[in-house]
């Protein structure tokens, strides 16, 4: 945008019009204090040539709830004539595209039934990024000082480059994660229950934000592995086939991990979690995608700390406070060389933990699964090599 900015809802009729490129402005009632009665509010919102996509993220929508939203109203419209209209609640957030490079953004409250109203980040994004013709998978953009979910620290937007959020059509809050490992294929966990046109983020960091504004990509298959037991969580794994390619820039914005097969599989020793789990045991879910470093153990130091409940589809990683924990589910566990560059392998997908996760988090075994992966798949999933 060429300015950034911050607007309040007025008890009068008000218009905005902004030009946007591709920085992200604030549009707010009086939140948090409860918004005017009798109020006539629009901001329209318009791209510049290269902006492609408007998406407007409401991380708080809380309106008089009313059939229909006869009441009080929030309305969103695109230059196609598309329009949506929102009251009530979103505990979850609220996500809003236009394509056309213009959005508009309406509110109404009538003269009673107020509420705490809304904030809602407005951001554009330029065209979807070209694929490179030559794709490597493992590379993190690890930067020059690196970084170091439970026992985490936040990441660098980009630097866990297939790492990807899974919500619902309209939400802003990813409720599971999950990897990209091929130009259509992402892996995730089973007990994940995703549904077709549920929501694959990526290139998402802080999903609190929008920013920077992830692509959308609705889910079109989804395959749990066929050994899959919800009651014991024994095969937790989930392929899920998207809607259109996921494009793979050339500045490795977007790529996928490596899976476990070649010369480049390794189990044993530290690896690295990540996901917008809580950040400590009883407490909030982060905004912000963070990773930790944990210590892998053997199956039989596994079984020790969960008797009889560990099989071959399993492993185990982190103790202390220190890994995943909830809402970190169907996330990557991905190992690497010392060195902390790649290429990175995944070797877990975040299954399940204790409750108050003081205990070795589970994982399933990615390696159990990659004759599955390879036949379902199509042997996509290895359309890329691995980066060195």
């Amino acid at each position: 945008m060429e300015s950034e900015g911050r607007w309040k809802g007025r008890r009068f009729r008000r218009r905005g019009s902004v030009l946007l490129t591709r920085r992200c402005v604030t549009v707010i009632s009086n939140f948090p204090q409860d918004y005017p009665k009798d109020s006539r509010c629009l901001w329209v919102f318009e791209g510049v040539e290269s902006a492609t996509k408007i998406t407007s993220c409401c991380r708080t929508l809380h309106l008089q709830h009313s059939r229909s939203c006869k009441q009080d109203k929030l309305i969103f419209g695109d230059g196609d004539g598309r329009k949506e209209k929102f009251c009530g609640r979103k505990r979850g957030g609220l996500a809003w595209e236009s394509e056309t490079g213009w959005l508009s953004l309406f509110f109404r409250s009538n003269a009673r039934g107020q509420r705490r109203g809304f904030t809602c980040n407005v951001c554009a994004s330029g065209p979807p990024p070209i694929t490179s013709p030559f794709c490597t998978c493992g590379r993190r953009n690890i930067p020059l000082t690196p970084s170091r979910i439970i026992g985490g620290v936040p990441t660098y937007p980009q630097e866990y480059p297939w790492q990807v959020g899974i919500t619902k059509p309209l939400h802003m809050r990813p409720y599971c994660g999950g990897t990209i490992i091929s130009n259509t294929w992402i892996l995730t966990a089973a007990h994940c229950n995703v549904q077709v046109d549920d929501v694959v983020l990526i290139g998402a960091h802080n999903w609190c934000q929008c920013q920077p504004p992830p692509l959308r990509i609705q889910v079109k298959q989804v395959y749990n592995s066929p050994d899959y037991n919800q009651y014991t969580r024994d095969s937790d794994i989930a392929l899920l086939e998207v809607s259109r390619e996921i494009p793979f820039p050339v500045d490795n914005s977007i790529a996928p991990v490596c899976l476990p097969y070649q010369s480049i599989y390794n189990e044993t020793g530290s690896a690295i979690a990540t996901g917008w789990g809580v950040t400590y045991p009883e407490g909030k879910r982060s905004c912000v995608l963070r990773d930790a470093d944990i210590p892998t153990m053997r199956d039989a130091a596994c079984s020790y700390w969960w008797p009889g409940k560990i099989t071959a589809s399993m492993m185990c990683a982190g103790i202390d406070v220190k890994g995943t924990c909830s809402f970190d589910v169907g996330g990557p566990l991905v190992s690497g060389p010392t060195g902390g560059t790649g290429p990175f392998v995944q070797i877990g997908v975040t299954s399940w933990w204790a409750a108050m996760c003081d205990r070795p988090q589970v994982f399933t075994r990615v390696m159990e699964f990659i004759p599955w992966i390879k036949a379902t798949s199509g042997n996509e999933s290895n359309s890329c090599l691995p980066w060195s």
